[in-house]
């Protein structure tokens, strides 16, 4: 008995395809097996790096932000280093003043300076009082946007009480603020300037 094969047309196109496809399987098998350490430190030293790039980004961002503040603090500190007396200083200050109130909607009734308090530093501390009038939000928005000026001033305590002006049917009546404060100012005297004289 005599056993036959026949190959049917497109048998060896079948073969081929099976073989390569085999061919491509092994080959994956062995890459993966033979390089997979290798890529899993790839893997690892990619994602470290990537963490490393955002921590910098981060950084980068913050030392940004505070090169602008010292820039900032550099300027109030020229700024108010060259002003040439007290008395400009104060101007500055009712300037600053009229402006927040006109923001916040308060009314200055009155700025009292005090004396300087002596001291052997070059920075001038002068007591001030200032009183003014307005609803208790507004008054409040004054009161903490007057750190936020070139001018340096620090508030020590504000006192309120109703306004004698105050109608009896306002929903919200306005307010007499006394706020304590603090008006600091850079006295550096001039340096002297030599002059060389030929003997």
């Amino acid at each position: 008995m005599k056993l036959e094969m026949r190959f049917r047309a497109g048998d060896d196109v079948r073969a081929l395809w099976l073989l390569a496809i085999g061919v491509l399987l092994c080959g994956s098998v062995y890459v993966q097996l033979r390089f997979q350490t290798a890529i899993r430190a790839a893997h690892d030293r990619t994602e470290f790096l990537y963490r490393q790039t955002v921590a910098d980004m981060r950084i980068i961002g913050q030392a940004s932000s505070l090169h602008r503040i010292q820039a900032q603090a550099e300027r109030d500190l020229a700024r108010v280093s060259r002003e040439p007396s007290l008395s400009a200083v104060t101007a500055d200050l009712l300037d600053t003043l009229h402006g927040s109130a006109t923001a916040f909607h308060t009314t200055v009734l009155e700025l009292q300076p005090a004396q300087a308090q002596a001291a052997a530093q070059e920075l001038q501390a002068v007591p001030i009082t200032i009183r003014v009038r307005g609803r208790f939000r507004n008054i409040l928005e004054f009161v903490e946007d007057l750190s936020h000026h070139a001018t340096l001033v620090r508030v020590s305590d504000t006192e309120m009480t109703v306004s004698n002006d105050a109608g009896p049917n306002e929903a919200e009546p306005r307010l007499d603020a006394t706020i304590h404060a603090t008006l600091y100012r850079l006295t550096i005297p001039p340096k002297e300037v030599r002059v060389a004289t030929a003997g």
